[in-house]
């Protein structure tokens, strides 16, 4: 199979900053995806993902690596025959990397899944391999998390239930040995259907967490609790309709932090709909807010939090927060342009700053990880709807400590990176600016193409809502000035 790739390779002197920003492209015939991804010791990076042709039902993992610059070292993947492999989460144990993910096989137009890991060394090497055979009254499973503790693997997930009518989907938690031998497991039987969205493990073996919703509660986040033998104790619920997406982290206080969407309703005589966010809380044991952060694009639009590791911290307490913006019901095949957001917060979750990349075309983030040097790297996929038919490429975005892809001199990045955004576009009765909070204060001015001023605001909030209706249909050119700079630009359409 013909593999092409697009590299753009842009880089700061190491003497300067000694920071590297890069954007890299992975384009080929197949919906492909990059789903986590881990940074070597030496500076290098290795991520995992699978490459599927959907239209003949075919499927492989991979697993690349790739150079502090942005270049790929090397690459594997892993076929089985007549049977789909797909990997989706990694981390480390004894000083190798293994990552989860499923081998499916399709017997009588029933998909039967098992649990597939896979152990490699820095090399891309494979040293061994070990399929987990689901309980047999589950026909495929799921995963949320996977995390090594000591010499032990736990692994998180949802698995399909063969009398599907009356269970649907059961929450399950598995630990494994080092080498993936099935040590304990527990399948949480439930009529109906329970999604595993993420996973806690408590630390001093205190039990675990799966953040859930199904049955538990539509319409709100589920707290499914676990002894340390992976008994189950009882289920408690995540407060603020937070639910879907979660990904959480042990912090040093004793707290945690959990990630997901929220819901609720607009204010009365806004519009018709909901305000639908990504959000980031800091939780006290077990469910006990104490401050939280959260990104949304006004009523009526829906943001997700990365799909399986939506942040991290840095060595210095930072914390990188990330998601999609302008995600339709269409998804993933969706015929819109979106918008990967990435926030820098404090250890406080203030934002620091706001970033935007893309715009377009569709964009879709599975992972973000701080980096050694104080950055961010993200694991993401394309769609360019006008040129592309069920296949996504892999972008894998490396920024500095400031969210900037840049380089020496004037060279820009081949990708689209904005302090602000403007939605929708094309539009009608108004338009949204969304402002990253570095440039608070900055001027937003639109003109006709005859250079007249037709609108201006003040950027003072993060989202801005101007009315249009007072203007002609037409194109609409627009600057945004901070600090005597233009910080963002672009054409505007009123339909």
């Amino acid at each position: 199979m013909k593999r092409l790739f697009y590299i753009t390779l842009i880089l700061l002197p190491l003497c300067l900053t000694s920071q590297n920003s890069f954007e890299l492209k992975i384009k080929t015939d197949l919906d492909d995806s990059a789903t986590d991804i881990f940074q070597c010791t030496d500076g290098n990076y290795i991520f995992v993902g699978s490459s599927t042709d959907i239209i003949n039902a075919n499927s492989r993992g991979i697993i690349y690596k790739i150079s502090p610059e942005g270049s790929v070292v090397n690459n594997i993947e892993i076929a089985k025959t007549d049977t789909l492999v797909y990997l989706d989460i990694m981390d480390t144990i004894n000083g190798s990397f293994v990552a989860c993910g499923r081998v499916t096989e399709k017997i009588q137009n029933e998909d039967f899944s098992s649990i597939y890991l896979v152990y490699f060394n820095s090399m891309l090497e494979i040293l061994s391999e070990k399929i987990i055979p689901l309980p047999p009254e589950y026909t495929s499973a799921f995963y949320s998390m996977m995390k090594s503790d000591g010499d032990k693997i736990y692994v998180a997930g949802m698995a399909r239930h063969l009398d599907y009518q009356t269970y649907k989907f059961d929450v399950f938690l598995y630990e494994l040995s080092a080498v993936g031998d099935s040590v304990n497991a527990n399948f949480t039987r439930r009529e109906g259907i329970q999604f595993a969205e993420g996973y806690l493990l408590r630390p001093n073996n205190e039990g675990h967490y799966i953040f859930s919703f199904g049955n538990w509660s539509y319409d709100q986040g589920t707290i499914v609790k676990y002894d340390e033998d992976l008994n189950f104790i009882e289920t408690d619920t995540l407060p603020l309709n937070i639910w879907w997406d979660n990904y959480a982290m042990n912090l040093p206080t004793g707290n945690y932090l959990v990630s997901g969407r929220q819901y609720f309703d607009t204010s009365p005589g806004i519009s018709d709909g909901e305000e639908r966010r990504s959000v980031l809380y800091n939780m006290q044991d077990t469910n006990i807010p104490t401050n939280f952060y959260n990104y949304h694009m006004g009523t009526d639009t829906l943001s997700m939090p990365a799909a399986l590791r939506s942040f991290d911290t840095t060595n210095a307490g930072k914390i990188y927060f990330s998601g999609t913006a302008n995600i339709e019901f269409t998804y993933p095949w969706q015929q819109s342009p979106s918008w990967i957001f990435l926030s820098k917060l404090d250890e406080n979750l203030e934002p620091q700053w706001i970033r935007f990349y893309g715009g377009d075309m569709f964009y879709h983030i599975y992972t973000v990880k701080a980096t050694q040097d104080g950055g961010a790297i993200m694991t993401c996929r394309t769609y360019d709807y006008e040129t592309q038919y069920l296949e996504h490429d892999i972008i894998i975005l490396k920024v500095d400590e400031n969210g900037l892809i840049v380089g020496a001199g004037e060279e820009p990045s081949g990708l689209t990176m904005q302090d602000a955004i403007v939605y929708p576009n094309p539009g009608s009765e108004f338009l949204t600016v969304q402002s990253g909070s570095q440039i608070n204060g900055a001027l937003f001015e639109l003109f006709d193409l005859s250079g007249n001023l037709v609108l201006s605001a003040t950027l003072d909030e993060r989202l801005e809502t101007l009315s249009t209706i007072e203007l002609s249909t037409g194109t609409y050119p627009y600057r945004i000035t901070f600090q005597n700079k233009i910080v963002g630009s672009g054409k505007w359409v009123k339909e």
